[in-house]
């Protein structure tokens, strides 16, 4: 990533790094409770066969629905922030590129769009 002059927009890929492992570390961790729960149904129902058996099966069946639907929410998320931020960081790239080539009115246009706050 280019370097802005001091007192111009700049972004950290660090705290964006930082999400994504928190939101693969927490799918992670809902992919091995998804395998408990499909292991635990299916001990019971293989070696299990009574009434409240099946209100138990039917109960984690549901839960599993739910958790397969949660997972690819987070799935989708975890995509979106990815391509999201390549997108964010190279247009930043970008336009300070272009600032720099064009120079004169343009350039101060293009950093007052990165950085209103600063003029």
């Amino acid at each position: 990533m280019t370097t802005p002059n001091p007192g111009t927009l700049q972004i950290d890929n660090t705290t964006i790094k930082n999400v994504l492992h928190t939101v693969e570390t927490h799918m992670s961790s809902m992919k091995a409770a998804g395998a408990n729960v499909e292991a635990i149904n299916t001990e019971i129902h293989e070696h299990f066969q009574a009434a409240c058996s099946s209100v138990f099966v039917q109960k984690m069946k549901e839960w599993h629905e739910e958790y397969v639907q949660l997972s690819r929410e987070y799935d989708r998320f975890h995509a979106d922030l990815l391509a999201g931020s390549g997108t964010v960081f190279a247009g930043h790239d970008s336009a300070y590129n272009v600032a720099g080539q064009v120079g004169g009115g343009y350039s101060a246009m293009v950093e007052s769009g990165l950085n209103p706050k600063a003029h």
